[in-house]
């Protein structure tokens, strides 16, 4: 027998009547327990229903869109966002820009990178300001650079850096100062 998966396979969307009416079914089997009826008579009972659903007339089927297309989606995305680095960028422009719906943008990055689009927006406007913060000599405030990147709120914007990098911001400015610092010579 074939292996179907959700991925692979169409969704079935029947009448609310039809669904309505095997509830009641599978209820009453449940509840009278199986109208005293032998395992194999109820199971028999259970595969003529199924088979009635599949049957229905005019099925409508809705294919989800393939990997192949979420991935375009994404993609799509992250270069317009990689041309923009400093656009503040809203999901429903992001929706315009791949033309599709708020919910297939959402499928999208969580079955192509595990995260919402708005997480991955955040990231990439986190590591931004970490690139910028890595500049050398760089002189302009945390706070001014973390608003050029769209982060308002300090103890917030500190807070999400120090959990994606591990260390606070002005740890990651002295950190990379003292990368680039000459050593000090011990000359006599």
């Amino acid at each position: 027998m074939k292996n179907l998966s959700s991925a692979q396979s169409a969704r079935l969307s029947v009448s609310n009547s039809s669904l309505q009416t095997a509830r009641q079914i599978i209820n009453s089997m449940v509840v009278g327990k199986g109208f005293g009826l032998k395992t194999e008579s109820q199971q028999d009972m259970l595969n003529m229903l199924a088979l009635h659903l599949l049957q229905a007339d005019n099925p409508q089927q809705n294919i989800a869109p393939s990997y192949k297309r979420r991935k375009a989606v994404v993609d799509k995305v992250k270069e317009y966002v990689t041309t923009n680095p400093q656009k503040t960028i809203t999901i429903t422009e992001l929706c315009e820009l791949a033309f599709v719906s708020r919910r297939t943008l959402q499928y999208s990055f969580e079955s192509i990178l595990g995260i919402n689009p708005l997480r991955f927006l955040r990231l990439t406007r986190l590591n931004n300001v970490r690139r910028e913060l890595k500049k050398l000599n760089q002189d302009k405030p945390i706070s001014v650079i973390a608003a050029n990147w769209g982060f308002w709120h300090a103890g917030q914007f500190a807070k999400d850096y120090t959990q994606l990098f591990g260390e606070n911001p002005s740890q990651t400015v002295k950190n990379s100062a003292q990368q680039f610092e000459p050593p000090c010579s011990t000359n006599p």
